[in-house]
């Protein structure tokens, strides 16, 4: 059977308001059997997706590997996501703004994984998005399965994790101070939900990783950022948190280039030893974050815990809510 024309393809699937496995089949040889993705192509996914419906996994698939492709393989710079490319996704994946399916997401995801370097604002936004869906109990987050409102489920918590620790995340290593803010939102809407055990883990991680891991980087490979994710996935070893935190540190330290000039002469034990510390800065952040419900939550308790127990120093700013622990 001859192969239907691409135009006649979608034609087709646009008047149906279904996606079938095979159409998504068909589309894909039509948009991977070339050499690169044409524009019109992009456009016609973007209708499809407007226009049906009834659309499954397989397709979700489709369009997010398709997006990435094109947006940062294809279009200038190549590798990296930048304001424009930005703009672009949030203007063509978004009603009024908001993400509504997570065929939507995972395209915004995909770019974000696919990049060697994305704007912290996209990376803020698709954080925003989990967390709104968490908090909300419906939207793009979740692909199927049964889930109530203010509850973070095992599904949440994967998803964090993607979004958290892809590869092209504005501070790779280090979680930023925005994304941080986003974790501890969810942390104090739930804090009395039954949460499944692995959001406990992941935020004190997170948030630790977010005061004490010094940033001062520029853009390191795809490779070693990699392992960020690899390192704060294994089994929660708290004595061994500070020890697995110098030796990254040492392991990408050739991969990195320090941002400022005035501390090339810093040497990796100093950067660990700042990585260490938590300074009034970090501390007054954290103080007044821990303070924003006027209620110190468990996780936040077990998050001050950690940061005693292995940061060798913690200015005293911090210590009103340490003495609560």
């Amino acid at each position: 059977m001859e192969r239907p024309q691409f135009p006649d393809l979608v034609a087709g699937i646009k008047s149906s308001g279904r996606i079938a496995a095979e159409d998504v089949l068909r589309l894909r040889q039509h948009i991977f059997g070339g050499r690169t993705i044409a524009q019109e192509q992009i456009e016609a996914l973007l209708a499809i997706d407007n226009a049906c419906a009834d659309k499954g996994s397989e397709w979700t698939d489709l369009f997010a590997e398709a997006i990435a492709c094109f947006l940062v393989e294809q279009q200038e710079p190549q590798g990296y996501v930048d304001d424009a490319k930005t703009e672009w996704l949030i203007e063509h994946l978004t009603r009024d703004g908001r993400i509504e399916t997570s065929t939507e997401l995972e395209a915004i995801i995909g770019v974000v994984e696919k990049a060697k370097k994305s704007p912290d604002r996209l990376m803020r936004f698709a954080l925003e998005t989990v967390r709104d869906t968490v908090l909300n109990g419906s939207g793009p987050a979740r692909r199927g399965g049964a889930y109530k409102p203010g509850v973070v489920t095992e599904a949440d918590v994967a998803l964090l994790r993607r979004v958290l620790y892809a590869p092209g995340g504005d501070q790779h290593i280090a979680v930023t101070r925005a994304e941080a803010e986003i974790l501890f939102d969810i942390n104090d809407a739930t804090a009395e939900a039954e949460n499944h055990p692995s959001w406990s883990d992941l935020f004190v991680k997170a948030a630790a990783n977010s005061v004490l891991f010094y940033s001062g980087y520029a853009v390191p490979t795809r490779e070693e950022a990699l392992r960020r994710e690899q390192w704060l996935d294994e089994p929660a070893d708290r004595g061994a948190f500070l020890l697995r935190m110098g030796e990254v540190i040492a392991r990408v330290f050739g991969a990195y280039k320090l941002e400022s000039p005035s501390n090339s002469d810093v040497t990796i034990d100093e950067h660990t030893a700042m990585a260490h510390q938590v300074t009034e800065e970090e501390a007054g952040w954290l103080l007044a974050r821990l303070q924003r419900d006027g209620k110190l939550h468990a996780n936040e308790k077990a998050l001050l815990l950690f940061l005693r127990e292995h940061s060798t120093q913690i200015h005293p700013v911090l210590k009103p809510a340490l003495e609560q622990v």
